[in-house]
C-alpha cells in the first residue's frame, strides 16, 4: 500500500478548467499572542509562574470578577495576566482538488486545531494553468 491513498486510486487525470483557474488549500487557525489591548482579538489569562498555563473557563470568571471590582493599573492579577492576542488563518498545505485538502486532513487533522479549506485563484498565472494542463492529460502547451 502506497503512503498516498490518492497513487492507490486508478489514474484520473485532473477534469479540466475552463476560464480561471483554482486550487485548494487547508489552513488551520493560529493564535499569536502579545498584543496590546487595543489591537488585539481578545484575551486569556494566563499564569506565568505555572508553566504559561491558561485559565479554564471557572478560573477565567472568578478572575474577571475580581479584576471588575478592583482598580487595576496594570492587568495582572497574583500570578495570572491578562494576555492578549489575535489570530489568523495560516497556509498549511496546496492541493488541485477539495477532494485532496480532505484526504490531507483525514491522515494530518490531528496536528492542528480548528482548520478550514480555502480556494485561491490563479487567474492569468501561465505556470499553474501550464501545469494543470499537463497533469489533466492535455498536451504541452508553449
Amino acid at each position: 500500500m502506497n503512503d498516498a491513498p490518492f497513487c492507490d486510486r486508478p489514474y484520473q487525470p485532473l477534469p479540466p478548467q475552463k476560464g480561471a483557474f483554482s486550487f485548494y488549500v487547508v489552513e488551520h487557525r493560529v493564535r499569536e499572542y502579545g498584543f496590546s489591548a487595543g489591537y488585539a482579538d481578545d484575551f486569556k489569562w494566563v499564569n506565568e509562574n505555572d508553566d504559561y498555563h491558561i485559565a479554564d473557563e471557572e478560573k477565567e470568571a472568578e478572575l474577571e470578577k475580581e479584576y471588575a471590582d478592583e482598580y487595576h493599573t496594570d492587568e495582572t492579577i497574583g500570578d495570572w495576566e491578562r494576555v492578549y492576542y489575535k489570530e489568523h488563518w495560516e497556509f498549511v498545505t496546496a492541493c488541485f482538488t477539495e477532494a485532496g485538502c480532505n484526504d490531507y486532513l483525514k491522515i494530518n487533522g490531528h496536528n492542528f486545531g480548528k482548520t478550514r479549506i480555502y480556494v485561491h485563484s490563479a487567474y492569468r498565472n501561465n505556470e499553474w494553468i501550464a501545469l494543470r494542463h499537463h497533469l489533466s492529460g492535455g498536451e504541452q502547451r508553449e
